[in-house]
């Protein structure tokens, strides 16, 4: 896919951003939610965004002004550099998260654990499967290393 291509896949990707969609319960989740992701929503609103958290299940169009942040913010980024950040976007299931760590204003690890909230909140009430701890670090392993080659961090 070209470069323009994968930018605009983004950019549709974005209007489901998992830290636009806090879960309506248990009020707990759904609080911890608001409170965590809204400073991430805070922080791209700081710098010209219009993101807003959602208690819609239906999938809302980005705002003009949403999307004219996200097409500059993409634009920024080398094509050469794409294909990590993709892969981060894809990791956290969010686009806002993926420039968080971009910016290097969230360390990658811990964007990834705001991603699985709501994992680590029902692994609070009910344990952690062995099993689907070891595909939850391997996925976060896969997201530090998408940081690390988006930032060239590459150990060589």
């Amino acid at each position: 896919m070209t470069p323009t291509g994968q930018r605009e896949r983004l950019l549709e990707y974005a209007a489901a951003d998992t830290v636009l969609f806090p879960s309506p319960y248990p009020v707990g989740l759904r609080d911890e939610q608001r409170r965590k992701w809204q400073s991430v929503l805070d922080a791209h609103n700081a710098n010209g965004g219009d993101f807003a958290l959602t208690e819609s299940l239906r999938l809302p169009a980005l705002s003009v002004k949403a999307r004219e942040y996200l097409t500059h913010r993409l634009a920024d980024i080398a094509d050469d550099k794409l294909d990590a950040f993709c892969d981060l976007a894809g990791a956290y299931k969010s686009v806002l998260l993926a420039l968080s760590v971009a910016d290097g204003t969230t360390d990658a690890a811990e964007a990834f654990d705001l991603s699985v909230l709501e994992e680590l909140y029902q692994n609070k009430l009910w344990g952690e499967d062995a099993e689907a701890l070891t595909a939850r670090e391997n996925r976060k392993n896969a997201a530090v290393d998408a940081a690390h080659r988006l930032k060239d961090e590459t150990d060589e």
